[in-house]
């Protein structure tokens, strides 16, 4: 026993004040399942005599173990204590069954550091680790030789009942989440060591036990080659564990380590994957022998989504490890489109018909399958359809049908028909224990230091299947390089060249292999092998080819529109699969639709011309017009180009009409054109006469037309047209008396045309004066007594005088009678008033009235003349009426007839 240099009850008490250590910390391999460190080791410093009773028996090198002994410097022992604190020999020189996660020199004295713990080992209470009881040691936060307080450790034995493969069968692995210090005082002459010893056999982990002036290897810091943290020897691929088997007693045996690759593959089939070969999905390592086997559960077809696969290494001594490995089969490729038609309507083509049908077939999805079609009718440009799924008449469908073309295991010693050899001398079927596979494999090899290079082959007829798969077992042993190959090929075309598969050049273990072959003809499959030395050879087993066949219905889905409006259309398809992926619109079109016939217009002018005229044609249509023709009059049909000339005197018909490429003949339109380029004659004979002061009376011959026919007459006087006429004469009133006219006709046709004008005819319109003189305007009746008679005999002398021949009238009125006295009144009877006229015009003697009277219609000469009238009044008076003087005033008018 050392001599410890301590300081005393004072340090101690002084500890008692520090926190309990942090958590442990790393790569978190320790493991801490319920109870692991339920029991605690007193603190110390090189103690060894710490016995605890297992909870299940060890077989640990033919010897069945109950207790073991708990060491501080970081190991265990069986049947004998060990106090060592420098690892300056191996472990196998300990001369003892151990099981070292750390042995170096350990001191949990002071209490700022952690302390030794281990499991509860009661019944009931025994931790579980994977799902079997467990023993487990933890060294958390110990600290080295000398009290100190820092740096820390923290590492893990961890022993696993595994009596449920055999009695006494046990795992056992370290667990290291925190190794920052390997050596302890300069007493300690070598760093750490890490492993297990038994009678005759040890492992020591790479790094362990180098001499104190070298540089570190275990600790965290240390080059990752040898970190315990940054390393791992397990099948979880965890950092910082490393596990043993120990089964029936033997040696312990690390388990091989296997890592697996995920994948995400891209479905080739339907609802899935064939024929995955899943070259370097996996790869072992062992660590204390050698792999033997690395295998798989992996299907032959992986359907869509994630899949579990479970590789299985295996090594030389029967140890087994697995990894799981995610093969994800996903769609992320859009379907097909199917091939898109129509049996009713040809695209480019004019048809009359608005019912269209669209079919398409021929639509699939190479792994979900299809789902179904978006379709949508876009109107002058194709569009792309909506995300929403349209009915469908059929859904695709496809079927796989896994074929085994061949499949050889090599059972017997006899070559089977159908391989071809080459060297047949080196080329062998084996049944030499670890190099067949199941009974015999075919092997390549070397009976002396003399290269050997062999190869065989087998032709596989691959046509018809969409893909295709070779699998096989081979292992290879002990290959020295500079020209040793084991090889897999195949060739397209009998062999005259070969494509590579897989190439080994150095030894692997009995591995299941898978590669994809091509398809569509024969293949051929070649092994072949170049080995030089006694020992070296290449084994092949269980070769097996599978193809693989689609059977895919076809995907139909028939639209039909019952109406299109006329125009220009697009049928849009795209079609979506089971993994929601669409496919790009495939477009149908354009469907050309037209139910109308063309309509055609002209601009042929609605009345007579007076020159020749260029009809047009304007024909519209809703689609594509073929033609428009027309013939004039008597002529033939012609094809309308430019615009039709009509010059014939007299009335012209143009009929016409249009064709469109829907096939509608549009109905014969008629357009009329008059044409007339000629005046008419003249007119003759033009009398003109002055009846009145203010008028003339003009008269002439008619003129004629052939053509169109004289329409009216232009009447111009003094060479300025005033008027028309649409007969033989014409008034022209208004005039000035006294102002000589000259007046001319012409005729006009219905066409416009107007001939020349017919020679002048003057005349003077007479002169016009007209006067009235009065020589008094009231009528008085004085002393108007009741009941008689009163009369003026000349009251009133009205002269008419003029100058011109004047026709006149006229005319006077009066009104009644006034009493002059003021407050009388008149109770005269009407008409009581009468009057005479004397003179030189008689006139009878009439009733008084308030109407207008001719009084004269004679005619006078065309000179200066008067006319006097005189005026004679009677009044009748009657009884009642009072008496006095009564007045009236008479309106006398001359006017004009």
């Amino acid at each position: 026993m050392r001599l410890i240099a301590c300081a005393c009850a004072a340090m101690c008490a002084l500890a008692l004040l520090v926190p309990p250590p942090a958590a442990a910390e790393g790569p978190n391999a320790i493991l801490k399942p319920t109870g692991y460190d339920l029991n605690t080791v007193p603190r110390g410093d090189d103690t060894s005599n710490y016995v605890v009773n297992l909870p299940f028996s060890m077989n640990w090198n033919g010897t069945s173990y109950t207790n073991i002994y708990i060491n501080m410097n970081g190991n265990c022992t069986f049947g004998a204590a060990y106090s060592g604190y420098n690892p300056s020999t191996t472990l196998a020189g300990t001369n003892l069954s151990i099981l070292a996660p750390f042995w170096a020199d350990i001191d949990t004295r002071n209490t700022a550091t952690g302390q030794v713990t281990y499991s509860s080992t009661a019944v009931g209470t025994t931790p579980q680790v994977n799902g079997h009881p467990a023993f487990l040691v933890n060294w958390i936060n110990v600290a080295a030789y000398n009290n100190q307080a820092s740096p820390l450790n923290s590492f893990q034995l961890v022993i696993v009942d595994r009596s449920d493969t055999g009695a006494g069968n046990f795992d056992f692995m370290y667990n290291y989440d925190k190794v920052t210090w390997d050596i302890a005082t300069s007493a300690s002459t070598y760093r750490a060591r890490a492993g297990w010893a038994r009678t005759g056999t040890s492992y020591e982990l790479a790094g362990s036990g180098v001499a104190q002036a070298s540089a570190s290897t275990l600790l965290d810091a240390s080059p990752s080659a040898t970190s315990l943290i940054q390393n791992s020897m397990n099948s979880e691929g965890q950092l910082g564990r490393y596990v043993w088997q120990v089964r029936n007693g033997a040696a312990p045996n690390m388990l091989p380590h296997v890592t697996a690759v995920d994948r995400v593959l891209e479905g080739n089939s339907s609802g899935g994957y064939t024929g995955y070969a899943g070259t370097g999905d996996a790869t072992a390592t062992d660590e204390d022998g050698t792999v033997a086997s690395l295998t798989n559960n992996r299907p032959a077809f992986l359907p869509l989504g994630a899949t579990s696969v479970t590789w299985t290494a295996t090594d030389n001594v029967g140890g087994t490890s697995t990894a799981l490995q995610s093969i994800v089969v996903a769609d992320t490729t859009a379907p097909t489109n199917p091939t898109l038609s129509s049996p009713s309507h040809t695209t480019s083509t004019w048809s009359a018909s608005p019912s269209v049908t669209t079919d398409s077939s021929g639509s699939s999805d190479l792994c979900s399958g299809v789902q179904g079609f978006s379709y949508e009718w876009f109107r002058d440009a194709a569009g792309t359809p909506d995300a929403t799924l349209d009915p469908s008449v059929t859904t695709t469908t496809t079927t796989v049908t896994t074929t085994t073309v061949d499949s050889q295991t090599f059972a017997t010693a006899t070559w089977p028909t159908g391989w071809t050899r080459s060297n047949a001398t080196y080329l062998r079927l084996t049944n030499t224990a670890g190099r067949n596979h199941g009974t015999y494999a075919a092997e390549a090899w070397a009976s002396s230091n003399t290269r050997r290079t062999v190869n065989y082959y087998r032709d596989y007829n691959l046509a018809g299947y969409s893909s295709a798969t070779l699998s096989f077992w081979d292992n290879v042993s002990a290959l020295a390089g500079g020209g040793d190959y084991a090889m897999v090929e195949y060739s397209t075309n009998g062999g005259t060249s070969y494509t590579t598969l897989q190439n080994l050049t150095a030894a692997s273990p009995w591995t299941r292999r898978n590669y994809a072959l091509p398809v569509g003809g024969t293949v051929r499959v070649r092994f072949a092998a170049s080995v030089a030395g006694a020992g070296e050879y290449a084994d092949w087993d269980d070769v097996e080819v599978n193809g693989y066949t689609s059977t895919t219905s076809v995907a139909t889905t028939t639209h039909t529109v019952a109406s299109l409006a006329d125009g220009r259309w697009y049928f849009g398809l795209r079609t979506q699969d089971n993994a929601g992926n669409w496919a790009t619109t495939a477009s149908l079109g354009p469907f050309l639709i037209d139910t109308v016939a063309p309509v055609t217009t002209d601009n042929a002018p609605a009345g007579w011309q007076t020159s020749p005229v260029a009809v047009a044609l304007t024909p519209t249509d809703a689609g594509t017009l073929v033609a428009t023709r027309y013939k004039l009059d008597i002529a033939g049909w012609a094809d309308y180009a430019a615009p039709v000339s009509v010059s014939a005197e007299g009335t012209s018909t143009l009929q016409y009409y249009s064709v469109d490429a829907a096939g509608h003949i549009e109905s014969t339109r008629t357009a009329t054109v008059r044409i007339d380029t000629v005046a008419p004659s003249v007119p003759t004979s033009l009398a003109a006469s002055a009846d009145t002061t203010s008028s003339v009376e003009l008269t002439w011959e008619a003129s004629t037309d052939s053509v169109s026919g004289v329409d009216l007459y232009e009447v111009l006087r003094d060479g300025v047209v005033i008027d028309y006429a649409y007969d033989t004469y014409y008034d022209d009133v208004g005039l000035e008396s006294g102002t000589e006219y000259s007046y001319e006709v012409r005729a006009v046709d219905v066409a416009g045309n107007r001939s020349a004008a017919c020679p002048a005819a003057s005349v003077r319109v007479p002169y016009n004066e007209l006067q009235l003189t009065l020589d008094t305007l009231t009528v008085t009746f004085d002393s108007v007594d009741p009941g008689t008679r009163a009369a003026k005999a000349v009251a009133v002398t009205a002269s008419v005088s003029g100058v011109g021949t004047v026709p006149y009238e006229l005319l006077c009125s009066a009104q009644d009678f006034v009493r002059t006295e003021p407050g009388a009144s008149v109770l005269l009877p009407a008409q009581a008033l009468a009057f005479t006229t004397s003179g030189e015009v008689n006139h009878p003697e009439l009733p008084f009235s308030t109407a207008q009277y001719s009084v004269d219609t004679n005619v006078g000469a065309s000179s200066t003349w008067r006319k006097d009238y005189v005026f004679g009044y009677a009044l009748d008076v009657p009884w009642d009426i009072d008496p006095g003087t009564y007045t009236t005033k008479v309106t006398y008018t001359v006017v004009t007839r």
